[in-house]
């Protein structure tokens, strides 16, 4: 069993367009969120590379932006859904290894809480490094 705590940061640029009357209005919306992932899984060791499959939830804890006219449309939520990791263990020294990972999490958003509804937001694709002593 693996379980996991872990910061993830998520920056976006939202670009619209308003064509409305003569001119056509521009709007820019920078994003700067933060969230603490917590993760549940099964991890599997072998000699070549290390897999592990789980379940995360991404707790929202702060948001920025800043913007370019206008009030910013975009919010943000709390967000859930399955992880893929592969990892490879790197013996640096007796007990202390080092593992780079490459992580996958689709996830998923209920955005309104009123109406019973789930949507699909995206995939974060993701590097890691792990630096572990085993005793």
């Amino acid at each position: 069993m693996e379980v996991g705590i872990f910061d993830r940061k998520f920056s976006y640029t939202e670009k619209l367009y308003s064509a409305g009357g003569p001119e056509v209005e521009y709007y820019e919306y920078n994003y700067n969120l933060q969230y603490v992932s917590l993760r549940l899984g099964y991890k599997f060791y072998s000699k070549i590379l290390n897999f592990s499959a789980g379940f995360h939830v991404d707790f929202a804890v702060s948001k920025s932006e800043g913007g370019y006219r206008g009030e910013a449309f975009a919010t943000y939520h709390d967000r859930y859904g399955a992880y893929l990791t592969f990892s490879k263990d790197i013996v640096l020294y007796k007990g202390l290894i080092l593992e780079p990972e490459i992580h996958v999490n689709p996830f998923l958003c209920d955005q309104d809480k009123r109406v019973k509804t789930v949507d699909y937001e995206g995939v974060f694709l993701g590097l890691g490094l792990k630096l572990k002593y085993r005793f």
